[in-house]
């Protein structure tokens, strides 16, 4: 890729900007014994040997002064990276999230402070940027008839359970129960709907973070605002992952505050899925139709935040090449039909202020790679990049020549995913998992299988 800030030595114009993104597998996710992992040879599993090779992938961008968001950066490498970064006069901003059993992973960008000036950064935990209003409280002669309702079906319940039955934790227990119940009803979650299930509340619960920046291209003086996040593993839930894919967006576009922006990260979500992808379709489009089945149905009128965007964002490879990658992250299993090979790494930008001038070469068969991760890629998933130029309404008339450098960017794609079980999950799984959300078609092919939650 070109050198980031002003005119270099292969001739990249001034405002050109480059970016990479990369989900590094977290350590404490590619253990050999994992279901997902047992197919690969051990030795490209080992920690040290992974990451050596990472930080083979990230020295030639760095050299080209990229901006490089991560994501799966667990709390054993952030050290490491820190020393990598500064080494090579770079500023890197992690926020973890995670918790013991992904390595407290979190996600983080790296700006070369020769190239930019930093003008502002922010961790923000997303599920934060929207306030959740609670559901009107019954009134006292509500709560009252609840609990006159509650104590004798509390006794009731407690004899035919052969409990002692007027025992203070039963009664106790069952008002609890039974004026829970009749909250929730009159929230608009039918009997005996257990709220945990409830989209906006599991959404509300999520403590992924994104790593927001602007800075201030030196050469061109423009400047550029970009946000890195790790989505939620939550396929199952399709209405939650369209309320944080729109809270992210969303909080980008709020605080670009007019400057050309850049989304990036791993999405957990396909570019096509039976022909259509919600949370795809909303990121690029702006909007949902109501009537999708994933359209996060509010739970009452006091719930007025709608998942909408002041405006679609384009797809840097769709935008570039006119479809996304064949694919991001390639797991195979021991068993061949839970093999998950698609596309869950975006570059998403502004469709004003800036232009996409390239795209980092990636694959175009899966045999290029075989499952990852490999001898090549140390992660599951694949580093993906792209040229930005910078410049207001003429962003579209210069720096034509400025591209990513094809022949050095076919061999720089590193892969990374995981799978979901809950613990996972809640802090934004990766790959085999996370796959399984449906998407819009960008190019005609099958649509890989789902695989199943690691174990």
């Amino acid at each position: 890729m070109a050198a980031a800030g002003g005119a270099g030595d292969d001739g990249r114009g001034v405002g050109v900007v480059d970016i990479v993104t990369y989900n590094l597998l977290s350590d404490s996710l590619c253990s050999p014994k994992s279901w997902a992992f047992k197919t690969r040879d051990p030795a490209d599993l080992d920690p040290d040997t992974r990451y050596a090779r990472i930080e083979g992938k990230l020295e030639p961008h760095t050299t080209r002064r990229a901006i490089i968001a991560l994501q799966e950066v667990s709390r054993k490498w952030a050290g490491k990276l820190h020393v990598f970064f500064a080494a090579r006069r770079y500023l890197f901003i992690v926020s973890h999230y995670g918790g013991y059993f992904n390595g407290y992973m979190g996600v983080g960008v790296a700006v070369p402070m020769d190239a930019f000036e930093l003008l502002e950064a922010e961790t923000v935990r997303v599920s934060d940027e929207k306030r959740w209003p609670r559901p009107p409280q019954p009134s006292l002669l509500a709560r009252a008839w609840d609990a006159s309702i509650a104590i004798p079906v509390g006794i009731f319940k407690g004899a035919v359970a052969g409990v002692k039955a007027a025992t203070p934790d039963v009664v106790s227990s069952a008002v609890c129960r039974v004026a829970g119940a009749c909250r929730r009803t009159q929230a608009g979650a039918p009997w005996g709907q257990d709220t945990s299930a409830d989209p906006w509340n599991r959404a509300k619960g999520k403590w992924n973070t994104m790593v927001f920046v602007r800075v201030r291209d030196r050469a061109s003086g423009e400047r550029l605002a970009l946000g890195t996040y790790h989505m939620p593993c939550a396929f199952r839930e399709p209405a939650l992952m369209v309320i944080h894919a729109a809270l992210v967006a969303q909080a980008v576009q709020k605080r670009a505050r007019g400057d050309a922006y850049v989304l990036c990260g791993d999405f957990n979500i396909k570019p096509h899925d039976q022909g259509f992808n919600p949370c795809y379709d909303m990121l690029t489009t702006g909007k949902l139709d109501r009537s999708h089945p994933a359209y996060p149905v509010p739970p009452g009128p006091w719930e007025t935040w709608t998942p909408e965007l002041r405006e679609g964002m384009q797809s840097a490879y769709a935008a570039a090449k006119g479809a996304e990658p064949l694919f991001t992250n390639y797991v195979e299993p021991e068993k061949a039909e839970d093999e998950f090979c698609d596309t869950l790494d975006y570059i998403f930008c502004s469709r004003k202020g800036l232009r996409v001038v390239d795209v980092l070469a990636l694959p175009s068969e899966k045999s290029e790679t075989g499952p990852l991760p490999s001898a090549t890629e140390p992660s599951d998933h694949i580093l993906i990049g792209a040229t930005i130029s910078l410049g207001g309404d003429d962003a579209d008339e210069r720096d034509t020549d400025a591209v990513l450098s094809t022949e050095e960017s076919g061999s720089e794609d590193g892969g990374e995913g995981e799978a979901s079980d809950d613990e996972e999950e809640e802090e934004g799984g990766s790959g085999v998992d996370k796959a399984a959300e449906g998407g819009t078609v960008r190019r005609r092919r099958a649509a890989s299988p789902a695989p199943p939650a690691k174990a």
